[in-house]
């Protein structure tokens, strides 16, 4: 039905019937210009009207009521028919071009056998024996252009052939179940293709017994253009499309006007130039006949006017005065311009300017004054276009009397097939018909619904018998014919004469064809629908004879919905003159009439298999397409309530599909078949999509036979053969935002998508285009299935669908032709020339949009990820682009609203993912180069390098704003594919692209990533680095003259110009496997000294956000040094935070001007990416970088000194020329260095400064060849050794040793004695040395006041085994209680012992006065021979004592002792000069008591033996003791003090009071106060010793990189104290 937007003045009786009416636009819409091909598509006739059938035995085909409306029914052989009988065949004259067949089959299947024909279809040449196709060997439809959909549930049904299934063999389609009740609903689609004029046949039938069938809804169709003229309601709210001049703003323009937009032409009474008061646009039309039509309210001051508003169509308009006034190239002849005064329904006079000759303008003149644009017209033109040209709608007032509002502009193809005049009374009156209305009450043209209509008022209204009917008399050859016509009929009581009609030979008496008995249509040539349900209508004759009138007896109503469309045929043979006539003669009734059409009836035997049969729904049914079984689509004559006004019908009936819901996939899909000759070809429709809340999306497409017909779909099938889609807004004439093209990560199926828009309504027409080729003919796969699904289930959308029209085409040359990325800049509104994954259920899919921040532009939106919706397939675009070798840049414009996650991903690639993107791939198929792309952010100008994915190869940008992304590429190949993928794999991010653009570099030379670029900055810029922030700041890293040269200047941090962001340059290198120097000079100019100022370092990544290696954690230098440029002597200011370098420059003082010389050794073991960065992070100074250089390091990498000992890590003895001295950042030591002053072994030791600076100095230092010791690779659960000698000659006591527990404060000790001495620690690691922190010890020293020097020596780190560790003379005895071996001490009874056993003579001997035991008051004789082991569980992996006391006057070959686990004896421990294993014979036959003792580390297992062996043994034992080392005392604790201590006393050390919350884990094994082992012989080569000859000893102590060891060593310090405490109060 036509918009009308311009509020009308009616009359009262069209205002009263407009309310009723409101619901009927079906009944004066304009002539269609997309129709189905085929006559009687959906039966409507209730015959084979236009068909080729034979039936001469009643039991072959017939038309039969099937789901309330007729359909064609093939009973197959079962009928009993004769095989002539069993098919229905229409015959079609085309022209050459591309055409859609289709039909419904529901289908009865008596035998499923998949081998079986069923019902048999195909498009042919020629007919072959008995009437039909079949067999014939002339089907030309090819096998991928067929498309069957089951109509139930939307699924593909398999496209098969008959015979060998050969491009000339017929299509055959079986059910896939047994069933009688045609249960199985298919829609067929076949398309194919005519390269000339030809005559085809559709032909089906049912050949066998294995089936039966009912076929409807036969279409064909081909296309039907494009919109040829744009913005015509002005809905855009401007004037797009037009060509306006308007430089004053006084000129024409678009006005809210009656609630809507029209155009507003001034006139020059606003004061505007000649220049702004036409509105032009160019319409680019082929040779055919047109119809412009448009309103136009106007106001006049003065009817003197010459021009008025002027007006006509232009071969071409003055470009000086922007109009086609005086141009006299108006083509439009008077007698084809038609004008309708829209208030009364009048005609108006025709006028032209000048002399009225052709090419003069038509001018529009008001009949009265009036203010208020109260003179209100419709102007109608028609024009014939002989050839392909350009012509121009000009129209505009340039008088300053007269103004108006124009709208509602329309071109349309005028429908010449129709013979009548005036069919739809858009002239707004009865010309062309002959009529009698002399009373004013009897026929005229009314407004009805918007538009016009005849009104039939009946003889209620008082009008006279001759006044009651319409005529028109129209000469005619001989020939067949069809009249239609519209009818809405009131009615105040059933039964009555609503409309009398009919085609006569002659009209009778009261101008009227009614009782004149000239009647010339048979009654089975009538048929009658309803035009809301599509169901028949029955209809009546005023008399029993074939000469009799027509009539239609309407059901009770008062409000014209009783609406139906008629049809009549007939036939002529000879030329005749004949009349239609229509009226209403009952004083209970009147008629509305509209859409009157007579045409040649030439496609009355064509129209059934014509593919676009039913296109636009005009049989008011579903004819021609497959259904689901469960299909909730309807045909409706207007659009629903709750679509009003977002939906328009372009003829009589569109398709309504209500979306799809969850639990009913299919209900609102539709294909339609159509088979095809091979060309190129258009299948167009109209749809109009609405969605309110969540919006859902439409997938359409053209797919071979193996469409999903589970699904009753071609969506996510990979038989989609469209190639190129073309989408457009109907009411703007522009592309549509809506459109996507979807490929399906899982089966690569394509199909395409018009996206739903929450709250909105698409308006739009779609050109689908695709090809049927040869091969596809041949091999009968040239039928095909135009596909229309809802992917998605449980939204609001649903669609208005109409105008499906097959027709041969090609796209129109792609704009883009000449570019390598297509839709680069999405103006199209579309992801056209993109592929996108699967977006179904997902509700924010990738699409265009307008842009948000500039709505006249689009861009492609990238949602974040979602992974409730179908993810990871939907974040990216991607396009196939295909190039020959060479170099080539893409770029494209970015926008990121980033918060966390990867951010945009992208890269140009060899191949997509199933996943449909670049991202992710494990192969790294990246062409792209990270060094020869960068990033600009366009708000900043930062300059930024791509990330990079390591795993994948992919480029990341992860920073909020605005970007310019410029990727360099290499094609290798020949000719290869390449694929440009971007978008968002995380949540975190969403995005926005633009712009895209690729271009070759033909002279480009790519960067040297193995060397550093612009190192000496002579070049003046920054190229070649990457950096942060707006280098057009103020204070920015910029290049600037310094010294003479160039540099680049880096300037203090300062938090209100970009902060971190601004204050680093960084550049990338790719180097190959090596070791290598990063060399540098660096000046800084101190204004206030502080300790963190300059970072640098080498790195594997950058900080996206701040453009830094600063704080990545990913520092690759292994040392840096740092000289004096000025003096070439080594500056010591380099510090390690982290894993970052810096500078600390606090003990310089403002004014300092420090200039240095920096390198970096580093290695890269394979080949990788990796970047220098370097930068200013504090606000106290600035500095300046020059000659960076990157080398080969020509010096032999160190690696590990080997050790004959496999136990020992390290061992450092300072001998080698390689040995180095580092401090704790592994920098040159400033206060240790080698000496040969003094060393425990060999000639060298390490000396420590006495003139250092306060604090304590930390030292590291290297093995004989240079390796750096420090972080050793510890094995878990394993005991291992530090130790080292020390030495300070003086005897100093203002030297102090101290160690740092992580995050407290260092624990120190002085040192009070001269001589070497040696200091050893024992620990245990855990399960994960490395990241329990166990790998770094540092020994830290410092003075307080002046001192001699402190010199170290033989420091080593070894494994710890089960071994003898010492042989101690002190803390000899343990409680009782801590005794692992039993009555040891002999105070008990032996029975039920270890003592009383059969292998051992022993007695327990009470001690006398002349007698005495060694401690208590009883001790053991052992005689004879004696061999006894006992295991015995102890503390695992710890050091344990083993003591004994013994007695005897001669020798003996007693052994007592500790066996391992194994029973083996434990060694004494490697490097040991003590020999002592852990069985021990006594030695001294003095008669006198002696006690022997030793310390051992206890297997890993906690299992010992105590073992005891001897003969002949005269031998006196007691105390024999086994205990952890920390549970030792000097004297017997059992004695409760009646033992004197047989030692000297031990001096304390001084020591740092330690918290009293310090705690030792009850579970560590190694690392108590046991580890602490002091030798103070005086050899100082740990010889045994006993208790007379103990010296008082020292403790040094060391700081370990572990909270664990750190917390070790400080219960250490609280166990000694304790421990003197207790051994004290038990004396």
């Amino acid at each position: 039905m036509k918009k009308q937007k311009i509020v009308l003045s009616v009359v009262s009786v069209c205002s009263a019937v407009a309310v009723f009416f409101s619901t009927l636009p079906l009944i004066a819409g304009a002539a269609r210009n997309v129709s189905n091909k085929l006559v009687n598509g959906n039966f409507n006739t209730g015959d084979f009207t236009g068909y080729e059938v034979r039936n001469a035995s009643g039991k072959g085909v017939v038309v039969r009521e099937h789901n309330g409306s007729y359909a064609a029914y093939l009973p197959g052989k079962r009928g009993g028919g004769s095989p002539d009988e069993l098919f229905v065949n229409q015959k079609i004259s085309l022209k050459a071009g591309e055409y859609t067949f289709k039909f419904n089959a529901d289908i009865a299947s008596y035998d499923a056998n998949s081998g079986n024909y069923g019902l048999v279809y195909g498009v042919y040449t020629a007919l072959g024996d008995f009437n039909r196709g079949y067999n014939s060997g002339k089907q030309i439809a090819e096998r991928e252009d067929v498309s069957v959909v089951n109509r139930n549930d939307g699924s593909a049904v398999a496209v098969r052939k008959t015979f060998s299934g050969k491009l000339k063999d017929d299509f055959r389609l079986i059910a896939p179940e047994l069933n009688d009740d045609y249960s199985f609903r298919a829609k067929v689609t076949v398309k194919f293709k005519l390269t000339e004029d030809k005559e085809v046949y559709l032909s089906i039938g049912v050949p066998n017994n294995d089936a039966a069938a009912y076929i409807d809804d036969l279409t064909l169709k081909a296309n039907d253009g494009t919109v040829l003229f744009q913005n015509g309601d002005f809905e855009e709210g401007d004037l797009s499309g037009y060509i306006v001049g308007n430089t004053t703003g006084k000129g024409v323009t678009v006005k809210n006007y009656n609630g809507g937009y029209a155009a507003y032409l001034p006139g020059r009474v606003a004061g505007s130039g000649p220049e702004e008061m036409f509105l032009n646009q160019k319409m680019s039309l082929k040779s055919g006949s047109y119809i412009l039509s448009f309103y136009a309210d106007i106001a006049c001051s003065d009817l003197s006017d010459y021009f008025g508003l002027a007006y006509g169509i232009y071969t071409g308009i003055d470009t000086t005065y922007n109009r086609g006034l005086s141009t006299g190239k108006q083509i439009v002849e008077r007698d084809k311009v038609s004008i309708v005064n829209r208030t009364d329904n009048t005609a108006v006079n025709v006028k032209k300017t000048g002399d009225g000759k052709t090419g003069s303008d038509f001018k529009l003149i008001p009949d009265a004054v009036n203010n208020d644009f109260s003179y209100k017209v419709k102007v109608k033109m028609k024009f014939d276009v002989s050839e392909d040209t350009d012509l121009y709608f000009s129209i505009g007032s340039n008088s300053d009397k007269v103004n108006a509002y124009i709208d509602n502009i329309s071109l349309v193809e005028e429908d010449k097939s129709n013979l009548l005049a005036n069919g739809n009374f858009d002239d707004g009156d009865l010309s062309g018909y002959v009529y009698g209305n002399t009373t004013g009450k009897g026929v005229s043209v009314k407004d009805y619904d918007g538009d016009y209509a005849a009104y039939l008022p009946g003889r209620a209204a008082g009008g006279g018998p001759d006044e009651m009917f319409i005529n028109q008399k129209v000469s005619l050859p001989a020939g067949k014919y069809v009249f239609t016509f519209d009818a809405d009929i009131a009615a105040t009581k059933a039964d009555t004469w609503g409309i009398i009609y009919g085609v006569y030979s002659g009209l009778g008496d009261y101008n009227r064809g009614y009782n004149s008995g000239k009647q010339i249509v048979l009654k089975d040539d009538v048929s009658v629908i309803n035009r809301d349900t599509g169901a028949d209508v029955s209809f009546k004759r005023t008399a029993n004879a074939d000469n009799a009138d027509f009539i239609i007896t309407p059901d009770k109503n008062d409000d014209y919905s009783y609406r139906v469309k008629v049809t009549l045929k007939f036939e002529l043979s000879e030329d005749k003159d004949i009349y239609i006539s229509l009226g209403c003669n009952d004083n209970n009734a009147s008629v509305y009439v509209d859409n009157l059409k007579l045409a040649v009836d030439s496609a009355s035997d064509e129209d059934k298999d014509s593919s676009n049969y039913n296109g636009g729904f005009e049989l008011g049914n579903t004819k021609g397409y497959i259904l689901a079984g469960n299909s909730r689509i309807e045909v409706v004559g207007s659009v629903k309530e709750a679509d009003a006004g977002k939906a328009e019908i372009s003829g009589n009936y569109a398709a309504y599909l209500p979306g799809r819901q969850d639990g009913d996939i299919t209900g609102s899909n539709l294909i339609k078949q159509v088979t095809l000759d091979a060309g190129k070809y258009v299948v167009s429709f109209n749809g109009d999509i609405i969605s309110d809340g969540t919006a859902g999306s439409v997938d359409f497409g053209v797919h071979t036979g193996n469409w999903n017909t589970a699904f009753h779909r071609g969506f996510d099938q990979s038989s989609n053969i469209v190639k190129t889609v073309k989408i457009i807004d109907r009411k703007t004439g522009k592309a549509s935002v809506a459109f996507s093209e979807q490929i399906d990560q899982n089966k690569k199926s394509q199909t395409f998508r018009i996206d739903g828009i929450a709250n909105e309504t698409i308006n739009c027409k779609v050109n689908a285009y695709f090809e049927i080729t040869e091969t596809m003919v041949s091999s009968g796969e040239n039928k095909v299935y135009f596909c229309i699904s809802f992917p998605t289930g449980n939204r609001t959308t649903r669609m208005y669908l109409d105008d499906i029209l097959f027709e041969n085409g090609e796209p129109e040359p792609d704009e883009d032709a000449d570019k390598i990325v297509k839709n680069g800049d999405f103006e199209k509104g579309n992801l056209n020339g993109y592929t996108v994954g699967n977006t179904s259920s997902v509700s924010d899919p990738v699409r265009v949009i307008k842009d948000p921040e500039n709505p006249d532009n689009y861009v492609a939106y990238l949602p974040e990820r979602n992974d409730t919706e179908n993810n990871p397939y939907t974040r990216f675009i991607n396009q196939k682009i295909s190039l020959t070798k060479g170099w080539y840049e893409w770029t494209f414009d970015a926008r990121l609203d980033y918060t966390s996650g990867y951010g945009l991903v992208f890269g140009v690639y060899g191949k997509l993912s199933d996943f449909m993107r670049g991202y992710g791939q494990a192969d790294k198929n990246q062409f792209a180069s990270q060094a020869d792309s960068v990033i600009i952010n366009t708000e900043t100008n930062a300059v930024i390098m791509p990330g990079v994915l390591e795993s994948w190869n992919d480029f990341t940008l992860s920073q909020n704003g605005k970007f310019k992304v410029t990727v360099r590429f290499y094609i290798t190949d020949t000719q290869k594919d390449a694929y440009l993928s971007v978008g968002i794999p995380n949540t975190g991010a969403k995005g926005y692209i633009d712009n895209m653009t690729v271009n070759a570099l033909l002279d480009y030379s790519p960067i040297d990533e193995s060397q550093i670029r612009n190192g000496n900055f002579e070049k003046g810029n920054l190229e070649g680095y990457i950096y942060g922030y707006d280098t057009s700041k103020e204070d920015a890293i910029r290049v600037v003259d310094y010294n003479g040269s160039k540099a680049a200047y880096l300037p203090k941090r300062n938090d209100k110009l970009g902060g971190p962001y601004g204050r680093f340059l960084n550049q990338s290198l790719k180097l190959n496997p090596g070791r290598y120097i990063l060399e540098f000079d660096a000046d800084f100019k101190i204004e206030t000294p502080s300790a963190y100022t300059f970072y640098y370092g080498m790195y594997e990544k950058l900080d996206s956000s701040y453009q830094r290696g600063l704080a990545t954690g990913t520092q690759i230098a292994d040392t840096s040094n740092v000289t004096d440029r000025t003096t070439n002597t080594p500056l010591y200011i380099v510090r390690k935070a982290g894993n970052d370098y810096y500078f600390s420059l606090s003990q310089y003082k403002a004014g300092d001007l420090i200039k240095a010389h920096i390198t970096l050794e580093f290695e890269v073991e394979e080949t990788k990416t990796v970047y220098f960065s370097a930068g200013i992070n504090s606000g106290e100074q600035c500095g300046w970088l020059d000659n960076i250089k990157l080398v080969i390091n020509t010096k032999e990498k160190p690696v590990p000194q080997t050790y004959d000992d496999p136990k020992t890590v390290y061992y450092i003895d300072f001998e080698g020329d390689k040995s180095q001295i580092l401090d704790h950042n592994y920098q040159p030591s400033q206060y240790y260095e080698r000496s040969t002053d003094t060393a425990h072994s060999g000639k060298y030791s390490a000396r420590f400064n006495p003139e250092s600076a306060d604090g304590y100095k930390y030292f590291c230092y290297t093995d004989n060849n240079g390796y750096n010791v420090m972080e050793p690779t510890l094995k878990p659960n394993t005991a291992y050794r530090f130790s080292f000698w020390y030495n300070q000659p003086a005897g100093d006591q203002n030297v102090q040793y101290g160690y740092q527990p992580l995050g407290q404060s260092i624990r120190s000790a002085r040192v009070r004695q001269s001589g070497w001495q040696q200091f050893t620690y024992d620990f245990k690691t855990g399960e994960n040395p490395e990241t329990e922190g166990r790998k770094t010890i540092w020994i830290c020293s410092a003075y307080f006041g002046r001192a001699s020097h402190l010199y170290f020596d033989d420091i080593k780190l070894e494994e710890l085994t089960p071994s003898v560790l010492s042989v101690d003379g002190t803390e000899t005895y343990c409680e009782e209680t801590y005794n692992r071996i039993q009555n040891g001490r002999f105070e008990k009874e032996l029975n039920d012992t270890i003592w009383d056993s059969a292998g051992i003579s022993v007695k327990r001997i009470k001690a006398t006065e002349t007698n005495k035991a060694d401690s208590g008051d009883y001790f053991a004789h052992l005689s004879g021979n004696a061999l006894l082991k006992v295991k015995v569980k102890v503390r695992s992996n710890y050091v344990n004592k083993f003591a004994f006391s013994y007695r005897m006057s001669k020798k003996t070959n007693l052994k007592i002792g500790i066996l391992d686990n194994s029973g083996n004896v434990m060694p004494a421990i490697s490097g040991a000069e003590f020999k002592e294993t852990s069985l021990i014979t006594p030695t001294v036959a003095d008669s006198e008591w002696h006690r022997f003792c030793y310390s051992f580390l206890s297997p890993i297992d906690g299992y010992v033996y105590f073992y005891l062996e001897g003969s002949a043994l005269n031998i006196d034992l007691d105390e024999i003791s086994l205990f952890r080392n920390t549970q030792g005392y000097d004297e017997d604790p059992n004695m409760f003090g009646k033992v004197k201590n047989t030692v000297a006393d031990v001096t304390i050390p001084d020591i740092t009071p330690l918290p009293d919350d310090s705690v030792i884990d009850d579970d560590f094994n190694i690392g108590d106060d046991d580890n602490i082992v002091i030798d103070n012989t005086t050899n100082g080569k740990g010889k045994k010793s006993d208790t007379k000859n103990q010296n008082n000893s020292n403790t040094v102590l060391i700081i370990i990189g572990s909270v664990a060891a750190a917390a070790i060593i400080a219960g250490l310090a609280v166990l000694i104290v304790v421990k003197k405490r207790r051994g004290k109060k038990s004396l």
